[in-house]
């Protein structure tokens, strides 16, 4: 799956607002994240996780199920040093 496939998304509700909040993430830099160029995706536990860059730069990880070409956004946040680094 590469993540420029993905042709719509879905916010479940309160997970714009726990993003927002407790991430610091804004929905459109989610959304942008998946055709940003480099984005990453890798299998998860259960769900799919993008590694990518929101356009002000800042290393997020994305975790979303995928149906129908439509990302489920689960929830996102920003990378660790650790995550940058493997990325």
């Amino acid at each position: 799956m590469r993540p420029h496939d993905v042709e719509g998304f879905r916010w479940p509700p309160g997970i714009e607002e726990k993003v927002s909040s407790k991430h610091g993430l804004s929905r459109d830099d989610v959304e942008a994240s998946f055709f940003a160029s480099g984005a990453v995706v890798r299998k998860g536990r259960g769900a799919l996780e993008l590694f990518s860059r929101t356009e002000s730069g800042t290393y997020i990880i994305v975790v979303f199920a995928l149906r129908t070409r439509h990302a489920t956004i689960i929830t996102a946040r920003q990378m660790t040093r650790t995550e940058r680094r493997i990325y």
